[in-house]
């Protein structure tokens, strides 16, 4: 019995509970909630209907109990399944829990289950979503929820509707437009285009547009009643594009055509921010609020702050917005790298000194030290460090002055020393930066991240040496993320036929005949597990039916697809990326140049004239035809002493704090793809949905994209799913 996160303790009995299709369900009032959860929960995924009773009558029951925050029990007898909890989000966990427990024959195995998180904190940061993305926005909530999350930060910014300041949100929509499309060399050139590295842009955020109050409160709404807390993130000092692009007037640097930092001194910087955070109070209702202050990199300039220190600054202006969201009874957390005293320890420097320079152009540049502005702030902020990969230890910094922290940009799959520091911390969240949509959150490695995450956050006990044991869970785990983002029902796979896969035949790459090669569900890993053709041996040519660069040509189908009265639901093409070298394309935010990273086009031919494309692109479909999965250790510039700065014991150069993955690319393809490892060649299993299986195919044309007679897309084998 595989759930996941694993829960603390997990007793299996002897026996099952059957639910039927009409179950009787007992709740009061306390969990009133918890029983709309469940409810909705099921309709989604079983043919199944509930009715009140009482306990004494009932199959299934929410019992209301002291104990852990966010704690739950699950009891499954063959009479009835008891499930109890502290607070709605551990019934909230409950349900998770239990939907993983229903078989397809819809018993439950009798157990005991108890089950409490480990961190109190386990968090995302999202970017806001298009308004036309609100919906799959809120399936990425719901893959959150079975993954146990439990925060969602949201960077609101200029994105929601501001009806007493609609001007902010005029110009949010034309910084966007500006940066995106007019200037040269786009959000990237931007940044490095003043005597500073700007402010990341961040023109993701609802893809530049603005959603209406209504549809805010909708999508936090929505969220909170799958247990989340909510914090809006309205940054303020740095990161305002959205308020200084409307009122240039407050700009830290009046010259500047394009101000990402507001004056902390300028009254009207404060009398603007507050109207506008009150408007997103009202819609939101957060018990936290972040005031972002990550990449403030201008401060001191105006004729107002020249003669202020950095310290001295940035205390006040923290302390202005600490005194007006705590007459509000708001917490605020806020990026803390500033606040990093830059001593070093053990020779490694953890924070920013002073920064004093004339570029190749003759501008200069100063930038004080903020770091002594902490001793003056109140210690209820959250602080969200994401420095720990320069040191182990900075979030130190800050519990040992009695501040509460949390790890931020935090990327489990490369994180180093999880069992030590974690201690120290409430929790981490992990930052997507993106638009929060299946292919962006995919492709940047973000889906598979949070999923490899989410087992420590909930567990204690994960420490380096149980990453490969952690990497295999959530390769399991990852396929029912899939489906969650992709709103698929259990019912929709049971209209399919098992799959089948085409291999090539003896006589050539186009003699395509059907091996009878079955097995049940949509894994075509499974598959070829039980092929003899895939199974144990090189995917050599032997076993190619199509290679781009050999014969860009159509693949002729067998007899079998022309049949008018079927219909094919999906297909999974087992390919493998054939280059010279593999691209050197990060996984990138921006990702301005994925159209080179395409290796090849499959054009699906309908017998009524219409098409479709599939691309074949390095980093989705399939990635390294030899791809590693491990990571490796990286170390520290600095030579430092090893142990307590003594000179008589040596040096040793310093282990960084993270690691490196060995493929950048692994995340995305695990997400979107199966792979299959035959001696040192991996092939990847990616599936396409038929928009159209009424229509009748005539033909698949794989085409070469790159140009390259060098790099090609091989093709192994064909897979496909026909409705019953």
């Amino acid at each position: 019995m595989r759930i996941y996160p694993e829960p603390s303790f997990l007793q299996i009995g002897i026996g099952r509970f059957v639910l039927k299709k009409e179950v009787k369900l007992y709740t009061d009032q306390s969990t009133a909630e918890a029983e709309a959860l469940l409810i909705k929960r099921f309709a989604n995924s079983f043919d199944i209907t509930f009715v009140k009773t009482d306990y004494k009558e009932c199959d299934l029951c929410f019992l209301k109990v002291s104990g852990e925050k966010e704690s739950y029990r699950i009891c499954v007898s063959e009479e009835k399944i008891e499930i109890s909890a502290q607070d709605y989000k551990g019934f909230v966990h409950a349900i998770e829990t239990l939907m993983q427990l229903v078989e397809k024959d819809l018993s439950v195995s009798c157990l005991t289950l108890q089950d409490a998180p480990y961190k109190r904190y386990r968090g995302v940061h999202i970017l806001m979503p298009a308004p036309e993305y609100l919906e799959e926005c809120k399936r990425f909530f719901d893959v959150l929820s079975f993954l146990k999350y439990n925060t969602i930060i949201m960077e609101v910014g200029g994105t929601m509707e501001l009806k007493r300041h609609p001007e902010v949100n005029r110009a949010w929509v034309e910084f966007c437009e500006t940066v995106v499309k007019k200037f040269p060399g786009g959000p990237q050139n931007f940044q490095w285009s003043d005597r500073y590295w700007k402010d990341s842009t961040h023109f993701e955020n609802a893809r530049g547009k603005i959603l209406k109050q209504e549809e805010v409160r909708d999508l936090v709404q929505y969220a909170k009643n799958l247990g989340f807390t909510v914090i809006p993130e309205i940054q303020a000092l740095s990161h305002c594009y959205y308020l200084t692009m409307a009122h240039r007037e407050i700009a830290e640097d009046a010259n500047d055509l394009f101000p990402d930092t507001f004056c902390p001194l300028n009254e009207e910087s404060y009398k603007l921010y507050f109207d506008v955070a009150e408007e997103m109070i009202e819609v939101i209702e957060p018990e936290i609020v972040s005031i972002g202050h990550d990449e403030i990199r201008i401060l001191g300039e105006c004729p107002k702050c020249r003669e202020k220190s950095g310290h001295e600054l940035l205390a006040y202006e923290i302390n202005r917005l600490h005194q007006f969201y705590t007459q509000k009874n708001i917490r605020i957390m806020m990026w803390c790298e500033t606040l990093l005293q830059p001593e070093p320890k053990y020779g490694i420097k953890r924070g920013l000194e002073t920064v004093d320079r004339v570029d190749a152009y003759g501008r200069h540049y100063h930038l004080p030290t903020m770091y002594k502005a902490l001793e003056d702030l109140p210690k209820d902020i959250i602080m969200l460090d994401w420095y720990h990969s320069r040191s182990h230890n900075t979030e130190e910094c800050f519990t040992d002055r009695g501040f509460e922290v949390m790890f931020g940009n935090f990327n489990g799959i490369d994180f180093g020393s999880w069992d030590v520091r974690s201690e120290r911390v409430l929790g981490a969240e992990h930052s997507t930066w993106c638009t929060p949509d299946e292919f962006t959150l995919g492709r940047n490695g973000s889906l598979f991240d949070l999923t490899f995450s989410a087992q420590f956050f909930w567990k204690k006990g994960y420490c380096d040496s149980k990453y490969s044991e952690y990497l295999s869970e959530a390769r399991n785990a990852v396929e029912q993320v899939r489906k969650i983002m992709r709103a698929e029902r259990a019912e929709d796979k049971q209209e399919c036929s098992s799959l089948e896969i085409l291999f090539a035949g003896e006589e050539g790459p186009f003699d395509v005949k059907a091996e009878g090669a079955v097995c049940h569900g949509s894994n075509a890993k499974k598959v070829l597990e039980k092929c003899p053709e895939m199974s144990g041996v090189p995917l050599d040519t032997a076993h190619v039916m199509l290679r781009t660069d050999i014969y860009a040509d159509s693949l002729i189908l067998c007899e079998a697809f022309k049949k008018p009265e079927v219909q094919y639901m999906s297909y999974s093409f087992i390919n493998t990326p054939h280059w010279d070298e593999s691209p050197m394309a990060d996984s990138n935010y921006y990702c301005t140049n994925m159209p080179r990273w395409s290796a090849a086009t499959h054009e699906i031919l309908y017998e009524d004239g219409t098409w479709e494309l599939i691309n074949a692109t390095y980093g989705i479909t399939a990635a390294d035809v030899h791809m590693e999965y491990d990571r490796e250790k990286l170390y520290l510039d600095e030579k430092v002493n090893e142990i307590d700065d003594d000179p008589e014991k040596g040096t040793e150069r310093k282990p960084a704090p993270h690691y490196k993955l060995k493929d950048k690319w692994m995340g995305s393809v695990l997400y979107f793809t199966d792979t299959i490892v035959c001696e040192d060649t991996t092939a990847y299993v990616y599936e396409w949905k038929n928009p159209h299986p009424e229509k009748k195919i005539v033909c698949i044309k794989c085409v070469n994209t790159t140009h390259d007679k060098e790099q090609s897309v091989v093709l192994f084998a064909l897979g496909y799913e026909r409705k019953l």
